[in-house]
């Protein structure tokens, strides 16, 4: 593992000196305890090594050493992104191709004002957002009490059906990372803003640095209520929501709370317009970017309580059963039809963004999900660079990967997903729920059930010559 020996080359490297990237000023950094010492001129800064890691997958995600792509997720990046490059020479990283920034022009004294212009218009920036916060809401009137019935009639309330073995919290209805030996079962209410909303979206209040606004139904995404259930509950809301005729499985991946999963299965289930339940399987994960390792760690252990969730769906009876499995969940997935006992035979299946190693896929995985599926769709990318992330970490490829080839495999469709645009600053590992070109074919698989062959989508063959598609833009 990657994190060991980041570890022994901050001990070897440090102590030294440093220069910023685009100011070039010098610092000095040292290492000691897991912590690491930036000094400067004025200041000593000291940044643990979690938070360190969490900061360098994000350059290892973004390639990008440039300091605006950071500063509102971290702190002290002027002085990390030189550590963080470091570090990536000394792991014999190639980072020719990150983006770079451009040196500060100037004497030292226009240097040292345009720094203060900069700090100043980031103090105003959040003084602005504290006050527009903080600012009183008006009483309502009775005209105004009207208009808002109004607009609250145009939010519509979709229901998620939940299986987790996070540890509860108090009230029962919101879930921890931490892990439990037996199913907590529910029903979530999410209210969505239909006038708002766009499609691939979870509108929610966006957040700077460590404060996050407050939450607005008419804007957000928000759960409005929720019931706990017992496993016979929530069998007989299944099968009584599906009519026994069809149910989704949504299963998450890494750096995802149960929160943020509830607000992903609503979204999935309104833009797809699928009519039937939606349920969520919620494994423990720590939701945060540094926490990969004890997310696969709780990927893993949760397997077995996916694998008792399958069997228990699988005798509801109901006619058709399709499964989205994103990220790690993929490998959750994976591992729990490995632990099944007994034969079960599902509808369709999508693997998104699979976090698992080519060759377990190939030689282990595969074979169960032929035989637990009888359609199965790969959506890969080779822009995915959480998936990179994870190639770097693991130190091996990844499924949804596809910067060294497509993979192809038996009774399964590879769908490549490259052409898709996300954005400077995304990630391109979710596209498959937030791209409206990514929805409209998951749509006519998952809900439509058409082969690829039937679809807009471009016939290609990759290095072994056996037949993938390619998304057309």
């Amino acid at each position: 593992m990657k994190i060991e020996v980041i570890q022994s080359v901050l001990a070897k490297t440090f102590p030294r000196e440093l220069v910023t990237l685009s100011s070039l000023s010098t610092y000095h950094v040292s290492y000691a305890d897991a912590c690491i010492v930036i000094t400067t001129k004025c200041r000593k800064y000291s940044i643990h090594f979690n938070d360190f890691l969490e900061f360098l997958v994000a350059v290892l995600s973004k390639r990008s050493f440039i300091v605006h792509d950071y500063k509102y997720e971290f702190k002290h990046v002027a002085y990390m992104l030189p550590l963080a490059e470091v570090i990536l020479i000394e792991l014999e990283e190639n980072i020719h191709s990150y983006s770079q920034p451009q040196k500060m022009k100037g004497t030292p004294r226009q240097q040292e004002q345009a720094k203060c212009r900069e700090l100043v218009s980031e103090s105003k920036f959040l003084e602005r957002q504290h006050l527009e916060v903080m600012q009183p809401k008006p009483i309502l009137n009775s005209s105004t009490y009207n208009f808002y019935q109004e607009d609250i009639e145009e939010n519509v309330l979709v229901e998620v059906h939940y299986a987790t073995n996070r540890q509860a919290c108090i009230g029962g209805d919101v879930f921890s990372a931490n892990r439990q030996n037996d199913m907590n079962y529910g029903v979530a209410k999410v209210s969505i803003p239909k006038n708002v909303h766009r499609s691939g979206n979870v509108e929610r209040p966006k957040s700077f640095l460590k404060f996050v606004f407050k939450e607005d139904k008419n804007k957000h995404f928000v759960i409005d209520s929720g019931d706990v259930l017992t496993e016979s509950e929530f069998n007989k809301s299944l099968v009584e929501k599906s009519q026994n005729k069809s149910m989704m499985l949504f299963i998450h991946g890494y750096n995802v709370s149960f929160k943020d999963a509830v607000f992903k299965s609503a979204q999935i289930k309104y833009d797809l317009k699928y009519e039937w339940p939606i349920t969520l399987f919620s494994w423990p994960s720590n939701a945060s970017i540094r926490s990969y390792p004890s997310d696969k760690e709780n990927a893993l252990y949760s397997s077995k309580h996916l694998a008792n969730l399958l069997k228990n769906v699988a005798s509801l009876k109901i006619e058709e059963v399709i499964v989205v499995a994103h990220s790690m969940g993929t490998f959750c997935l994976a591992e729990a039809l490995s632990k099944l006992n007994e034969d079960i035979s599902f509808q369709r299946l999508v693997l998104a963004a699979a976090d698992i190693e080519k060759e377990a896929f190939i030689s282990e995985y595969a074979k169960n999900i032929n035989k637990t599926f009888e359609q199965t769709s790969l959506y890969v990318s080779s822009t995915d660079r959480a998936l990179l992330a994870s190639d770097w970490i693991n130190e091996s490829d990844r499924v949804g990967d596809t910067r060294d080839d497509v993979l192809v495999t038996k009774n399964m469709e590879s769908i490549d997903m490259s052409n898709l645009d996300g954005g400077v600053f995304s990630l391109g590992h979710s596209y498959i729920s937030e791209s409206n070109r990514a929805l409209d074919d998951l749509f006519y698989f998952l809900v439509q059930g058409m082969k690829a062959d039937m679809r807009r989508l471009k016939s290609m063959l990759n290095n072994e010559n056996k037949e993938y598609w390619s998304l057309h833009t």
